[in-house]
């Protein structure tokens, strides 16, 4: 069939661009075309026709439409992401809860999702062996990163997402190259598992939490083990460092969370207050506050002056993950029950509750851009 001209407008009447498009074309295939002309770094753009709003594999042709014909674009700023044992991550509006679009093509559970620091690029970590990047615009999987023997629970960009590192079940953690998808790195040392793994602030060091009770601090690009943090009465299962790097946070299956000093790998502090493992620890944007999520169901806002404490409880079951938004207002958890929710961080109150996923969700996050409707 001939090619259709169609007008993308924006709400205003303001024409974007005029296509010549395929009858067979999706949505995705349309935002592929225009993608220059949609200004706006780590933006979610929808095309709607009237009312309608075109998702997955509707075609211009199921719509009917005909040489001439105007579609809206609608650009919308925040968004969160999660990740599911149903093998999918999907993207959700921020402003709404309403779900934007499935990543698929993972083989099995996905364990984790985070956004590269632009909001363009989402990074997956799955049970399938491989970590796989997307592109946020249009849902597309540009890379997958194959090198594993066993599961990748977790994935992280650089802070300038060249690189991308890996911690997988096979003992080892991986750093790739981001552009092209290959493993310049493999970190080999503990003892167990491999739950975690982070790049500090300025990309100079990585560290790792593992099975094994201890975490890792690593030095990059050489990949040497600098300092090993034992303390842990059981498996870790993440560490991160703080904002300035000065620090590094861990959780484990201990019920505990412990504060370390980065130089020296003394501990400063141990966060007692779970009564159940800890899945999961962060800093606050600022470092004021001490974000943590148990296995006991709830998730916990601690104050590092006073260690003050906001439960955020009706979770009802088990929490995989908790994180910050970018402007610390807000926190989203991960739970058993196959939700994800949006709490108000100095309230503990719950704002949103977001239901799509067909089982577990073990990770959730907000995309940078997140404050801009907040």
């Amino acid at each position: 069939p001939p090619k259709m001209r169609v007008h993308v407008v924006r709400p205003s009447g303001a024409e974007v661009a005029m296509v010549d498009a395929e009858p067979s074309w999706t949505a995705r295939e349309v935002i592929l075309q225009i993608r220059e002309k949609l200004s706006g770094r780590g933006l979610t753009h929808r095309l709607l026709l009237g009312a309608v709003v075109l998702t997955g594999s509707t075609t211009l042709n199921d719509l009917e439409l005909v040489d001439g014909s105007q579609l809206i674009v609608v650009t919308s700023p925040g968004q969160l992401a999660t990740a599911s044992a149903d093998c999918t991550a999907r993207l959700w509006d921020a402003a709404t809860g309403e779900q934007m679009q499935t990543l698929e093509g993972h083989g099995a559970a996905v364990r984790s999702v985070v956004f590269s620091p632009d909001g363009e690029w989402i990074l997956t970590a799955s049970e399938d062996h491989s970590a796989r990047i997307w592109e946020v615009a249009t849902g597309r999987c540009t890379l997958t990163l194959d090198g594993h023997e066993d599961w990748v629970r977790s994935a992280a960009f650089s802070p300038d997402a060249a690189q991308v590192v890996t911690a997988s079940d096979d003992n080892t953690a991986k750093v790739w190259e981001s552009a092209s998808g290959r493993c310049v790195l493999t970190l080999e040392g503990h003892e167990g598992k491999v739950h975690s793994a982070a790049f500090s602030p300025d990309g100079a060091w990585l560290i790792t939490a593992s099975e094994d009770k201890t975490a890792k601090i690593w030095e990059l690009p050489s990949g040497e083990c600098v300092r090993t943090l034992k303390g842990h009465g059981d498996a870790v299962n993440s560490a991160i460092f703080s904002p300035d790097g000065r620090r590094v946070l861990t959780a484990s299956d201990d019920r505990t969370a412990r504060i370390w000093q980065t130089s020296s790998g003394r501990v400063l502090v141990t966060v007692n207050g779970h009564s159940n493992d800890v899945h999961s620890a962060a800093f606050s944007p600022d470092a004021t506050r001490v974000l943590t999520a148990s296995a006991d169901c709830i998730a916990k806002v601690w104050e590092t002056a006073s260690w003050q404490v906001q439960e955020l409880e009706g979770n009802g079951s088990l929490v995989w993950s908790a994180a910050f938004s970018m402007d610390g207002k807000r926190v989203i958890t991960a739970s058993d029950d196959g939700t994800a929710k949006v709490w108000e961080s100095a309230s503990g109150q719950c704002m949103q509750r977001l239901e799509g996923h067909l089982s577990v969700v073990f990770s959730a996050t907000f995309s940078p851009t997140f404050p801009e409707i907040a």
